[in-house]
């Protein structure tokens, strides 16, 4: 059995209040027992239809599961329908081949849409019972049932403001935890003395603590034509030291293209070799190149042993933590030049001041 169009937009409708396989909630059973109730029936169910089977999101007065597919009930023929059905006798009716009532004894059923505001029919609330009732439902028991199904319809609504609004919060959360890591690192950075050392294992640290899918992390940084794990935390902390080719690894291609590149699932990506993801315990992972003025200087990688761990947002932040990278490497640098400055400087003054002695000395040896 199929439902008719416009399904595509009836099943994204669906699909936007993320119930379809959810644990029952007292909420929804308490509107199928005061169904029951009302229409003097032994059975009541809160069905939801989707592409590929019916889910009973609540039940009063069934044992036959939580779910079925399409072609068995009646529940569809409503969806497909958009409006209520009641069918007094199945069998006196067409259906006695349908598994409902050849294999479940159902002889009546009575089934209102649950619509949207939008106007979209998720599914239905129906009564059932194992007798005819060839008096069908009462004006007042069609009436109530028809409210009954809105109250599930405001049920749904509930739940699903309810879940948005937690996901709001969890984002929020999420967001300042995000902007503590980032800050917190730059205070580190700051407080560094312009150690190499201080700041590398201060950045790790800091894109871990934004980034929690992570469960290792690196600085990797370019020698020719290998990646050096020159910093190092997390599962990845007994690794520091060890150098990669550019070639069968996506810290190595992140490199020569100087892209950041998301990896879903390492084994299913040919850039990635079989012995490195196994050595490294390598599923999924986030890199991004660390340059400056153009150049690449390394990569900065997040990873995890479990596919499809981090997001296009966690890309973004691996991002701006390789963005302080290049800061720290480069501050490193000129600190590094400067003594080499000084320290020639100083050379050519011992040499000169050896010099003068020497001629000192000559001077009043004549």
């Amino acid at each position: 059995m199929t439902i008719a169009a416009p399904e595509p937009d009836r099943l994204h409708v669906l699909a936007a209040y993320a119930v379809m396989g959810t644990p029952p909630e007292k909420g929804f059973d308490d509107l199928a027992r005061i169904a029951v109730l009302l229409c003097g029936v032994p059975t009541a169910l809160v069905t939801l239809v989707d592409d590929q089977r019916q889910f009973f999101k609540a039940q009063a007065g069934f044992d036959g599961g939580c779910e079925a597919p399409l072609d068995v009930g009646f529940c569809p023929l409503v969806v497909r329908a958009e409006a209520p059905l009641i069918i007094r006798d199945t069998r006196e009716e067409g259906h006695a081949n349908n598994a409902a009532v050849a294999e479940g004894g159902v002889r009546f059923y009575a089934g209102m849409p649950l619509r949207t505001a939008a106007g979209a029919v998720l599914g239905t609330l129906c009564v059932l019972d194992r007798q005819p009732r060839p008096e069908g439902l009462t004006p007042g028991q069609t009436e109530g049932l028809e409210r009954l199904a809105e109250q599930v319809v405001d049920q749904l609504e509930l739940r699903r403001a309810l879940i948005e609004r937690e996901r709001l919060i969890a984002e929020q959360r999420g967001a300042a935890q995000e902007r503590r890591a980032y800050s917190q690192t730059q205070d580190e950075i700051a407080a560094s003395g312009r150690d190499l050392d201080a700041i590398l294992d201060a950045l790790i640290a800091g894109a871990m603590r934004a980034v929690p899918a992570a469960e290792g992390g690196v600085l990797e940084l370019l020698d020719s034509e290998e990646l050096e794990y020159r910093t190092v935390g997390g599962t990845l902390t007994p690794h520091q030291g060890v150098r990669v080719p550019l070639d069968g690894s996506t810290s190595g291609a992140c490199a020569r293209a100087n892209e950041p590149i998301l990896l879903a699932d390492a084994l299913l990506d040919p850039r990635v070799k079989a012995d490195l993801r196994a050595f490294i315990d390598l599923r999924s992972a986030v890199h991004a190149p660390v340059n400056s003025g153009g150049k690449v200087l390394g990569v900065l990688k997040l990873q995890s042993s479990k596919p499809d761990a981090f997001t296009e947002h966690d890309l973004e932040l691996v991002r701006s933590f390789a963005g302080l990278a290049t800061v720290g490497l480069t501050e490193a640098s000129e600190i590094a030049t400067q003594r080499a400055v000084r320290a020639s400087e100083a050379r050519y003054r011992a040499v000169f001041d050896s010099a003068i002695d020497y001629a000192t000395c000559c001077d009043v040896t004549a």
